[in-house]
C-alpha cells in the first residue's frame, strides 16, 4: 500500500468527509430550491398568458364562429393559440363532420372567407367603444370564392349589418351582389384632358347644355329583357359580358341594369371570366 494511502487518523478523516457531505447537501439544496423557483415562476406564468390569452381570443373566436356559421352551418368551431412573442398566432377551423385544418392549409376561397369573418368579430368588438356601430370596408375581397359562396357570404355580411356595422363593398362585378339588399353607387370615370373656357381663353364659351361631360344613357327598348335571352340564346346560352354587349347599341349602365333585372328573375346566373359571363339558368 502507497505511503500516502496510510492514515494515523481515521475519525479525523471521517469527520471531515462528513463535513464535505453537509456541505454538498447544502448546495444541493439550494440550487434545487432556485430550480423549483423557476419552475414554479414558468407554469404560473404561462398559466396566466393562456388565462388572458382566453379572455382576449375567445371572444373573438365566438364571434368568427357565428359568422361562418352563416357558411358552414351550426358547430363550426374556431381555435386561436397564441405563440412565444415574435411568433404568429394560429388559427384552427373545425367544421362539423370534417377533420380540423390549420389556417393555411384552407383553399384561397376558405381563406377569404375565414378572414372576413374575423375582421367583421373585430369590428364588432371595436364597435363597443363607438355607439355601437363602425364602417368596415371589402374591396373585391373574394376574388377566389365562387358565386354559389359568395351569395353565402351576403348572409354574413347581412348579419354583420344586423348587428350595427356598416358594411361597404366595392366592387367590379355589382351583379354578384344583387342579393344583398344594400344601396348601389356607380363609380363613373371622370373625363380629363378637355380644355375648358376657364382654363384656356381660346376655347370658346358654350351654353352647359353644348358640352355635356357625360353621354346621357342609352334608351332601352321595351323588350330589353327579352332581346337579352334572345341573343343570349343565339351565342349557345352562355357569353362573356363585353361578347354579349357588343351585339346591343347600349352603354354599360344600361347593360347592367338589363342584366341585373333578368338574375333578380332568376333567369340567368352570372359567372367568372375576364369581365365576367352570363348564362341561361337552367330549369
Amino acid at each position: 500500500m502507497p505511503q500516502s494511502a496510510v492514515t494515523t487518523d481515521p475519525e479525523a478523516d471521517l469527520l471531515q468527509a462528513k463535513a464535505r457531505h453537509a456541505a454538498a447537501s447544502e448546495e444541493y439544496a439550494r440550487e434545487k430550491r432556485h430550480a423549483d423557483t423557476i419552475a414554479l415562476l414558468h407554469r404560473l406564468f404561462t398559466e396566466s398568458r393562456e388565462s388572458i390569452s382566453r379572455s382576449v381570443t375567445q371572444p373573438v373566436a365566438d364571434r368568427v364562429a357565428g359568422y361562418l356559421e352563416c357558411l358552414y352551418g351550426r358547430g363550426v368551431r374556431i381555435d386561436v393559440d397564441c405563440n412565444e412573442p415574435g411568433q404568429d398566432s394560429t388559427i384552427r377551423i373545425t367544421r362539423p363532420g370534417t377533420p380540423t385544418f390549420d389556417f393555411d392549409a384552407l383553399s384561397g376561397g376558405a381563406k377569404e372567407q375565414v378572414a372576413a369573418a374575423v375582421r367583421l368579430a373585430t369590428a364588432e368588438i371595436l364597435a363597443a367603444s363607438h355607439n355601437g356601430c363602425l364602417p368596415i370596408l371589402f374591396d373585391d375581397s373574394f376574388a377566389y370564392s365562387d358565386d354559389d359562396r359568395i351569395q353565402s357570404l351576403q348572409s354574413m355580411l347581412d348579419l354583420a349589418a344586423t348587428r350595427g356595422l356598416q358594411v361597404l363593398i366595392l366592387t367590379c362585378t355589382p351583379a354578384a351582389y344583387i342579393g344583398f339588399g344594400a344601396k348601389e353607387t356607380r363609380l363613373v370615370a371622370a373625363i380629363t384632358g378637355r380644355r375648358s373656357p376657364e382654363s384656356d381663353p381660346e376655347v370658346p364659351k358654350t351654353a352647359e347644355s353644348d358640352s355635356p361631360t357625360s353621354s346621357p344613357p342609352t334608351p332601352l327598348p321595351t323588350n330589353a329583357e327579352s332581346l337579352f335571352l334572345e341573343t343570349l340564346r343565339s351565342l349557345g346560352n352562355s357569353s362573356g359580358n363585353q361578347n354579349l354587349r357588343s351585339a346591343f347599341d347600349w352603354d354599360e349602365p344600361s347593360y347592367d341594369q338589363v342584366k341585373a333585372s333578368l338574375i333578380a328573375q332568376n333567369l340567368i346566373t352570372p359567372g367568372r371570366g375576364r369581365g365576367g359571363s352570363v348564362s341561361i339558368t337552367e330549369d
